[in-house]
């Protein structure tokens, strides 16, 4: 590690410290919110309306804290972030009706979407180019850490204590975040000027400009593309991996620790992943992980025991884990530095629509089918991902 980064890993403590408080708190609605919302309105599509609205609102935030963090900076925008999430939680924690609900997981989704940005960028000013999935990698395995700590969390205390205790935990864990990101984030923007390529690059004037250099790249949109749809396959993850688990007769704090697992080993995976995608490229891990997704939807969707179930739940945290923090590096290397903010915010944003599109679907094909059904049509629609 060099000297220059060395002098920023106290921020990059803080940083990863704030990402898992918050995914803890999300991790807590991955696992609750589509039962406890089902059983508030009975009928899937309905029952998946906080999921859908939670990709629409986090895709589209994802656009304005790409370029809110060209302008205003990354610490700004990451302290705006909690705070809109912290008010989704206090709304989720005390709602009484299922609107109250939504709206409480709209701000989630805007707080996120702020939040991850924000802490992406930053990480990836501090890492540079040649080490973007490196840094990557470990952001996201401390979100999904957060994940899989939320999911084991909500699954014990809806147990033991009621659904109000697990919401309740992400309310807390939020106020934890804020105090972290207030002591220890740091503006890191002046740092992209140290970086080779940047006396090279002619400056981005605007947004639409950015956008622009992006979209003409074609190496970018297909990697948009293949993001949108792994995400799509995510919201299986938030969305019927639940419902499947319960299908098959298992208790509450079973359900929680099979999620656990399952984001755990995600998480565990992504910095060794990230890390190897910088030494020897992108494409054929992209490609490994997403066509390994592809036959552990289809290992889980068989299993019956909870010994099988644990094992299936192993190979799908892992392919998750071989494929995720890549993506985003492909934007790093292609795009400009100084719009690498915004650019990063269009890839959020196209692949957190993932959200939006996999929970309507999801949710229509469960009303119409069965939950059989949507686990063969995701496994073959990630296999074709594949091939981006």
């Amino acid at each position: 590690m060099n000297s220059a980064k060395k002098k920023w890993m106290k921020v990059v403590t803080a940083l990863l410290l704030v990402t898992f408080l918050v995914g803890s708190a999300t991790g807590v609605q991955r696992t609750v919110l589509s039962l406890y919302s089902k059983g508030l309105v009975g009928a899937a599509l309905l029952a998946f309306l906080p999921i859908v609205t939670f990709g629409l609102f986090k895709g589209t935030v994802d656009l304005v804290a790409g370029a809110l963090s060209d302008k205003a900076g990354r610490r700004r925008t990451l302290i705006l972030g909690i705070l809109v999430y912290l008010s989704g939680a206090v709304l989720i924690a005390t709602a009484p009706h299922f609107y109250t609900l939504l709206v409480g997981n709209i701000l989630v989704g805007v707080g996120e979407g702020l939040v991850f940005a924000a802490a992406m960028i930053s990480l990836s000013d501090i890492y540079g180019t040649e080490e973007s999935a490196t840094s990557f990698g470990l952001m996201e395995s401390f979100v999904y850490w957060g994940y899989g700590v939320g999911s084991f969390l909500a699954g014990m205390l809806w147990q033991f204590y009621g659904v109000n205790a697990s919401f309740s935990y992400s309310m807390y864990a939020v106020l934890a975040a804020l105090l972290a990101a207030i002591i220890g984030a740091k503006e890191t923007r002046s740092l992209i000027k140290r970086e080779k390529r940047a006396k090279f690059e002619s400056k981005v004037r605007s947004v639409w400009d950015a956008y622009k250099l992006c979209l003409r790249k074609p190496s970018l949109v297909s990697t948009y593309i293949g993001a949108h749809v792994a995400k799509f396959t995510d919201a299986l993850a938030w969305a019927a991996f639940p419902l499947l688990f319960a299908a098959k007769h298992f208790s509450d704090l079973e359900i929680g620790a099979l999620q656990g697992v399952i984001t755990f080993l995600w998480a565990l995976s992504m910095p060794f992943w990230g890390h190897m995608s910088d030494k020897i490229g992108r494409k054929a891990l992209i490609f490994s992980g997403l066509s390994l997704k592809a036959l552990s939807l289809i290992l889980l969707l068989h299993a019956q025991s909870f010994a099988e179930m644990l094992l299936a739940a192993t190979v799908v945290g892992l392919s998750y884990g071989l494929y995720y923090p890549i993506l985003p590096a492909v934007s790093v290397d292609l795009a400009p530095l100084a719009a690498k903010g915004r650019a990063l915010g269009l890839f959020r944003a196209i692949r957190d629509y993932g959200y939006l599109t996999g929970g309507l679907v999801i949710g229509y094909v469960l009303d119409c089918f069965d939950v059989a059904t949507i686990f063969y049509f995701t496994a073959a629609l990630a296999f074709s991902d594949a091939f981006f």
